[in-house]
């Protein structure tokens, strides 16, 4: 009969398989912990690389800036009740013609001016009442060329009080404003206002009724002076600013005064220089002889009265 028996080993292979169990137990062990601790260091990684994604480095906070010195722009444009009014410096060929006590705290320098054929009023407003001046209307007396507002509305931005303003008035020429007993120059003018109507006189510079077409041509220009009245009007400048004849001839031209011809006479060596003009319908021929920094003028027209006015005027552009 076979029977199946447990072979026993001796004591020291009994040692012998412990051992290598017990190695192979520690090989095991020790694989593990290496797993582990792979596993720990990975995610040890994954999570110091979300959090470099999540907080950048530190940087050096930089400093806090300073508050620039901006201008409001919206606030200046639309002004401030507080603001000190702004005063305009005015130009300086305007004169004073109303002083602030006689109009009721408001100045006016006034003067006259052509451009592109048109004859202008130009004032200059200093305020010194405590009223905002924003409404104007403007009459002229009759007077010796019958100078007459286009309208009676002047328009003008407002003026506040310790403000200053301009105002440039357009006028016209009418027969039915004309005065012949008027003084010659003299314009009396009423301002009306929110101070009250104030009165005031501007006198006029004769060249701006010189206009645009009075330029003559030498043959015409000698038969003109030929039949003109004999009676001349002259005058006689010394100390000339403006001596040299191509200067003189640039001046007067910006003023319609027309350069004709001129001839230097051998015998004085005087230089005689012509020009014509055209006064508000009436020509006028002028001469004009040179002689280092004086000067000796002529004039002739069909109003002697007008020659005079227009001689007058075109030597004071020299002076």
């Amino acid at each position: 009969k076979e029977s199946f028996e447990f072979k026993v080993h001796s004591q020291r292979d009994l040692d012998d398989d412990e051992d290598e169990d017990e190695d192979e137990e520690e090989d095991e062990d020790e694989d593990e912990d290496e797993e582990e601790e792979e596993v720990k260091e990975t995610k040890r990684k994954k999570k110091s690389s979300r959090t470099a994604l999540r907080s950048p480095p530190a940087s050096k906070p930089s400093p806090k800036p300073k508050k620039p010195n901006t201008i409001d722009i919206l606030h200046d444009f639309m002004g401030d009740d507080d603001a000190e009014a702004v005063e305009e410096e005015p130009p300086s060929d305007l004169k004073m013609v109303l002083n602030s006590s006689k109009g009721k705290g408001l100045e006016i320098l006034a003067g006259y001016s052509r451009r592109d054929g048109d004859i202008y009023l130009d004032m200059h407003f200093n305020n010194s009442s405590s009223i905002v001046l924003d409404q104007f209307a403007i009459k002229l007396n009759k007077n010796f060329v019958g100078l007459a507002p286009a309208s009676g509305k002047v328009i003008c931005d407002a003026v506040p009080p310790g403000g200053s303003g301009r105002a440039s008035h357009k006028l016209v020429l009418k027969p039915e404003a004309v005065n012949p007993d008027m003084a010659a120059g003299l314009i009396q003018i009423a301002l009306k206002t929110k101070v009250g109507v104030l009165y005031f006189s501007a006198t006029l510079n004769y060249d701006v009724l010189f206009t645009e077409n009075g330029k003559m041509q030498q043959a015409k220009y000698l038969s003109t002076w030929k039949g003109l009245p004999a009676e001349e009007a002259d005058i006689k400048v010394s100390n000339l600013k403006i001596q040299s004849p191509d200067k003189i001839k640039a001046v007067l031209g910006k003023a319609n005064v027309f350069f004709v011809a001129s001839r230097r006479a051998k015998s004085t060596g005087k230089t005689h220089l012509y020009f014509s003009l055209n006064a508000n319908g009436t020509p006028v021929l002028i001469e004009l002889t040179l002689n280092g920094s004086s000067l000796k003028g002529a004039a002739k027209s069909k109003d002697i009265n007008i020659a005079r006015l227009a001689l007058a005027a075109a030597t004071d552009k020299l002076r």
